[in-house]
């Protein structure tokens, strides 16, 4: 197809008699007497500021322009933006901060003390005891000593960015910790007592922020004590259906059933995230059996369920614990 152009009026057709009757039109004329210098007039749309050569351009255009609506301008210096604003700002300048750290302390003061009682609490079982322990802090790991209760002084301070014997010449240090005698601890590898993580913290940052972290670590290794002293109870290596609980589901009466080839780990897994126990569980003859055990379990106690798609059941009040045993046991019995 031969397309026809005008150069002095910009026009493109493919049809030759439109050319021949546009070459003979008193605008290209015009056009064409005027030279390339000429102004040039458009055709501005009112809606959307586009551009056109002719006026039949614009009006075609103008058939399917949708005006733009503009949102109205939104002043900064609204009164009530204002007002509003230094309400904000004066509610949190009446909270100080130091009635959040306050209460932060509490907390960890009331964590420290619940460990303790739970530590004293636990019978030890006699095993095998490694001679140091790591844990994180600060993303450094530092070993500490669970029986004499010492922790690597020259790891706590690479973790709390301190120079270790800056902080043993500093004037600061007024503790009577007997490992305090710098050449007697560099002897021991630098094990120092907990009695000293506040006189680091103390020396390192302001008294507030002290006592937060200070108690966070030993928060961190109280948790790690009572974890290494927590006895181990041994379960048969065999497919199981169990019931668990935690001690605020038990008051709740929550109760987690499902089913597991080695219910040993499975409890592990369910104590990284709080301190599980099991209920009751039932041996099955095989993983078949377990699988439909399960499956005929949860189908009876779905009236029970705290949330759909989630094996945990409620317990009613009228209701004891051996109902949900009971079943349990009907259902591995029917299919051995």
């Amino acid at each position: 197809m031969v397309i026809r152009t005008c150069d002095h009026c910009e026009y493109s057709t493919p049809c030759k008699s439109s050319y021949d009757d546009h070459m003979k039109s008193k605008r290209h004329q015009e056009r064409v007497e005027n030279g390339s210098e000429e102004l040039r007039i458009f055709f501005e749309c009112t809606n959307c500021k586009k551009k056109y050569n002719s006026k039949f351009g614009l009006y075609r255009h103008k058939k399917t322009c949708k005006k733009v609506e503009e949102s109205p301008p939104i002043s900064i210096f609204d009164d009530n933006v204002i007002r509003q604003r230094l309400e904000e700002i004066s509610i949190e300048l009446q909270t100080p901060m130091s009635n959040k750290l306050i209460s932060i302390i509490v907390d960890k003061t009331k964590l420290i003390e619940d460990l303790h009682t739970k530590i004293g609490d636990v019978v030890v079982q006699p095993r095998i005891k490694t001679p140091t322990t790591k844990f994180v802090y600060n993303e450094y790991n530092i070993e500490y000593k669970t029986e004499e209760r010492m922790i690597h002084g020259v790891q706590l301070c690479e973790a709390c960015n301190v120079n270790i014997l800056d902080w043993y010449s500093s004037e600061n240090l007024n503790s009577e910790d007997p490992w305090l005698n710098m050449n007697q601890a560099f002897e021991l590898a630098c094990w120092i007592s907990p009695n000293l993580l506040l006189e680091l913290a103390k020396w390192n940052q302001s008294v507030s922020e002290t006592t937060v972290k200070e108690k966070d670590l030993r928060i961190k290794l109280l948790e790690n004590m009572y974890v290494n002293k927590q006895p181990r109870k041994d379960y048969p290596d065999n497919p199981v259906v169990y019931m668990l609980t935690t001690e605020d589901n038990k008051n709740k009466r929550i109760y987690i059933i499902g089913k597991t080839i080695n219910l040993k780990n499975r409890l592990s897994s369910y104590n990284k995230t709080a301190e599980h126990e099991v209920v009751y569980y039932k041996e099955c003859k095989d993983e078949e059996s377990m699988t439909l055990s399960e499956g005929m379990i949860l189908k009876k106690l779905r009236m029970y369920r705290e949330k759909v798609n989630r094996d945990r059941f409620i317990l009613p009040d009228e209701k004891e614990i051996t109902d949900f045993v009971n079943v349990i046991d009907d259902c591995v019995q029917f299919f051995e």
